[in-house]
């Protein structure tokens, strides 16, 4: 059965909420286990699941209230193995091992961490009406996958490194799947130069570029992310600005990915819609009640 290790919350704005969760390593298929996220506006419950059945996936968008000053919010999650009918609740209820969100948006469970304010909130609001309104592309972006079950096809037990560099389960990531889903989100692309580079067997054409975000998803090295005219680039550093150590911005120096190159084998649906208005981001074909046309003009 899979095992939790470790829960973290982050707020997207002071309506929404991102819930994550990492596992121990195995190599365990995930297809037996369903996560749930549990929330309650009390540390002992009790716990409501808002989410259902999630399906390797180790996130969830949570469209809560956190504007109240007096609101304390809680969230588990819930590890369901199918084939034994076991359940495990994480963390196991203790108030000190909840995570919280107290009324100031400070997180209770973690010492020394300064939480966000108000004041990077409204900086994150503004930078996604900025992305969306004015500078800002429609894309897709794939977070690398780093923990979960090991890919049987090119992953070797015994040097703990993949034997072949296009694998078509893993992508040469080494785990299976090799990315998270697709999630939409609007990115500013700055223009790239046209470079050449000699070597001793040709001529190598090198596309490097700097790619600027708001603070959702947490961008790491080796994300993929796709334009609509199924350009693809690998992200190779990323330069986070933070307000009391809470990302508010993040840019991005990636570099475009050859078409020979096993990123390319990931199936990509390049049908981009845009999000609600509600939303930072957005995973494709889950869409809010809110009915939003392609091209809009009122602000967020």
């Amino acid at each position: 059965m899979l095992v939790v290790d470790k829960v973290s919350v982050r707020p997207l704005g002071v309506t929404a909420a991102e819930v994550t969760w990492e596992i121990v390593p195995t190599e365990e298929s995930l297809i037996e286990t369903r996560f749930h996220v549990l929330r309650s506006e009390s540390p002992e419950g009790p716990y409501v699941d808002i989410s259902g059945p999630l399906v390797n996936g180790f996130s969830f968008i949570d469209h809560v209230n956190l504007k109240q000053k007096l609101n304390t919010v809680s969230w588990r999650i819930r590890a369901d193995h199918l084939p034994t009918g076991v359940s495990v609740t994480y963390p196991n209820g203790s108030p000190q091992e909840s995570f919280v969100f107290h009324p100031n948006l400070d997180r209770a469970a973690i010492e020394g961490d300064f939480g966000q304010d108000f004041f990077a909130l409204e900086i994150v609001r503004r930078n996604n009406l900025l992305l969306r309104r004015f500078t800002g592309r429609l894309l897709a972006y794939f977070p690398v996958k780093a923990q979960g079950p090991r890919c049987p096809q090119c992953w070797d037990n015994l040097k703990k490194r993949v034997k072949m560099s296009a694998c078509p389960n893993c992508y040469g990531t080494g785990f299976m799947g090799g990315y998270h889903n697709q999630i939409n989100v609007f990115i500013d692309v700055n223009p790239s130069p046209n470079l050449v580079q000699l070597s001793n067997w040709g001529k190598s054409e090198i596309n490097n570029t700097v790619m600027f975000m708001s603070n959702f998803p947490i961008a790491k090295p080796s994300d993929l992310i796709v334009e609509p005219t199924n350009r693809r680039w690998r992200v190779v550093q990323v330069n986070s600005v933070t307000q009391k150590r809470y990302t508010v911005q993040q840019y991005l120096q990636v570099e475009e990915i050859e078409k020979s190159d096993p990123e390319f084998l990931l199936p990509v649906d390049l049908n981009l819609e845009h999000p609600p208005e509600d939303f930072v981001g957005f995973y494709p074909k889950k869409y809010s009640p809110r009915s939003v046309p392609a091209e809009g003009n009122a602000l967020l």
